[in-house]
C-alpha cells in the first residue's frame, strides 16, 4: 500500500517512540525503517500495527494526510543535523541535545531550522530543570512556527511553554495548557499522543490548585486515550497523580492502588527522580492509613534519591511530607525543622505555591505551640502569596484553615471574618454582604 512520504516517521517521532518500540515484536525494526525511508511498501496489517502503536488513524498515512498541516521539516527532514536532534531527544540525552541545539542557532538556515533548534533546546532545558531558559526558546520557536504555518509544532511549543510555567508555579500555566489542548483538537487528524500529554499536564496543574475532582476527570480521560499508545512513562506519571487526587478525596484504597502501579512502571524504566516522587506519594497514602513506619521508609527513600541525584527541584514536597510524618508522631520540633527547610528551598527556587503550603503548615505548628504572633504572621504571608497567585481554591482553603485556628483560640469575630473570606473566594456569587453564617469546620489538608 502506498503511504504518504514521511508520514510513518512523523507519526513515530510525535509519539516519542523508537523503531523498536513501534515494531514491538509484531514486525521487524528493519521493516519499519524500510517503510519510513520509502524503500518498502507496508501491508495493510503492518500499516494498522503502525497506526495502533503511534495513535494515528489510517487516513493519516495515505493520501494527503487527511488535511493535516504540512510539516516541511519534521515530516520530510533529511538534514543530518536536524535528524541528530530528533535522535538525541528520543534517546533522552538531554545535555547533548541542549549543546547540539544551541550550537545550531547562530548558523541556522532560515526560520524553519531555527524554530526546530529552539524547540529542541527548550525541550532539553525543561528536562534539565531550566524552565526560564526553556520558556524563552519555546516562545521564539512558537513565533517562528506560526510564521511558516506549522500548526502541529505551534501546539508542541504551547505545551512546552505551559510545562515551563507549571514548573515555575506560575498562574498562567493552566490558561496556556488549556489553549494548547483546544488548538491540538483543531488539527486534522488530532495527534493522539500530544492530546494525551496535554490532558496529563492540565491534570497536574489542577492538582496544584487542589481541584481534585477536575484532576481525576482529566487523568482518567487521558489514561483511557493513552491505552493505544502504551507510553509507560506517561502512564506512570498519570497513575502517580491520580493517587494524589484520590487520597485527597478520601479514597485511600484507590490512591494506594494507583501509587503501586506508578512505582512498578517507574521501576521498569529506572527513572530515579520519578521513582522518588512516587515513593513520596505512597508514603503519604500509608501515613493517612496510619502505617507511619512504612510511610517513613518510603519518604526517607525519596529524600535519599534527591540527595544522590543532587537535584533540588521538587525536593521541598518530600521535606513537607517528612514534616507531616513527625507532626503525626507529635515530634513538633523535628516537624518544624523539616517544614522550615521546605519553605527555604521553595522560596529560593521560586516555587510559590509550595512556599504558601509550607507557610500554612508552619502556621499549624506555631498555633499548636501557642505562638499566636508567629501564627498570624505566617498565615498573613500565605494569604498574601496565594492572593497574588490567583489560585482561588488554595486561597479559600487557607482562609478556612486560619479561621479554624482563630476559632480554637477564642477569636470568634476574626474567625468569622476569615470564614466569610473563604466563602467569598470559593463562591463569590453566593455570598451577600449581610450574611454572617459560618460553614462547618473544615478538614486539614496537604498537597
Amino acid at each position: 500500500m502506498d503511504v504518504r512520504p514521511g508520514s510513518v516517521r512523523q507519526a513515530r517521532l510525535e509519539a516519542g517512540l523508537t523503531l523498536e518500540q513501534v515494531a514491538q515484536g509484531e514486525v521487524s525494526r528493519a521493516a519499519i525503517h524500510l517503510v519510513e525511508t520509502g524503500k518498502a511498501r507496508p501491508s495493510m496489517r503492518t500499516l494498522e500495527h503502525i497506526a495502533q502503536r503511534t495513535g494515528k488513524p489510517i487516513a493519516f498515512f495515505i493520501g494527503d494526510g487527511g488535511g493535516a498541516p504540512r510539516r516541511p521539516l519534521r515530516g520530510t527532514a533529511t538534514d543530518p543535523a536536524l535528524d541528530h536532534l530528533e535522535q538525541l531527544a528520543l534517546a533522552g540525552d538531554w545535555r547533548a541535545l541542549r549543546d547540539t541545539a544551541y550550537g545550531m542557532l547562530p548558523p541556522a538556515r532560515g526560520a524553519g531550522e531555527e524554530a526546530l533548534a529552539r524547540y529542541y533546546l527548550g525541550r532539553a532545558q525543561l528536562e534539565l530543570k531550566d524552565p526560564e531558559g526553556a520558556l524563552e526558546n519555546y516562545r521564539r520557536a512558537r513565533t517562528l512556527f506560526q510564521e511558516i504555518g506549522d500548526g502541529w509544532m505551534v501546539v508542541e511549543c504551547m505545551d512546552g511553554e505551559a510545562g515551563g510555567l507549571y514548573m515555575l508555579e506560575r498562574r498562567e500555566a493552566l490558561e496556556l495548557a488549556e489553549a494548547a489542548l483546544r488548538e491540538c483538537r483543531k488539527l486534522s487528524p488530532v495527534p493522539l499522543s500530544t492530546e494525551v500529554r496535554i490532558l496529563g499536564h492540565i491534570g497536574a496543574i489542577q492538582l496544584t490548585h487542589h481541584q481534585w475532582a477536575k484532576a481525576v476527570a482529566l487523568y482518567e480521560e487521558a489514561v483511557r486515550a493513552a491505552g493505544a499508545l502504551r507510553d509507560l512513562s506517561r502512564l506512570a506519571r498519570m497513575y502517580n497523580d491520580l493517587s494524589v487526587a484520590y487520597q485527597e478525596m478520601g479514597n485511600l484504597t484507590r490512591a494506594a492502588s494507583y501509587s503501586h502501579k506508578a512505582l512498578a512502571l517507574y521501576g521498569m524504566q529506572q527513572d530515579r527522580l520519578a521513582m522518588a516522587r512516587a515513593e513520596n506519594n505512597l508514603g503519604l497514602v500509608l501515613m493517612k492509613q496510619g502505617d507511619l513506619e512504612a510511610a517513613e521508609r518510603h519518604i526517607s527513600g525519596a529524600l535519599g534519591i534527591f540527595d544522590q541525584e543532587q537535584t533540588e527541584q521538587g525536593k521541598s514536597h518530600v521535606l513537607l511530607s517528612m514534616g507531616e510524618l513527625y507532626l503525626h508522631r507529635e515530634a513538633f520540633a523535628q516537624a518544624e525543622d523539616y517544614v522550615t527547610q521546605a519553605l527555604a528551598l521553595a522560596e529560593r527556587l521560586g516555587e510559590s505555591m509550595t512556599a504558601a503550603l509550607a507557610l500554612q503548615f508552619l502556621g499549624r505548628l506555631t498555633a499548636r505551640a501557642g505562638d499566636d504572633t508567629r501564627t498570624d504572621q505566617v498565615f498573613t504571608q500565605a494569604i498574601a502569596l496565594l492572593t497574588s497567585l490567583g489560585v482561588t481554591e488554595r486561597l479559600a482553603e487557607c482562609h478556612a484553615q486560619y479561621a479554624e485556628i482563630l476559632g480554637a483560640r477564642g477569636e470568634k469575630d476574626l474567625a468569622i471574618e476569615h470564614w466569610r473570606q473563604a466563602m467569598a473566594v470559593a463562591r463569590p456569587h453566593a455570598v451577600r454582604a449581610d450574611t454572617a453564617g459560618v460553614p462547618a469546620q473544615g478538614e486539614e489538608f496537604r498537597a
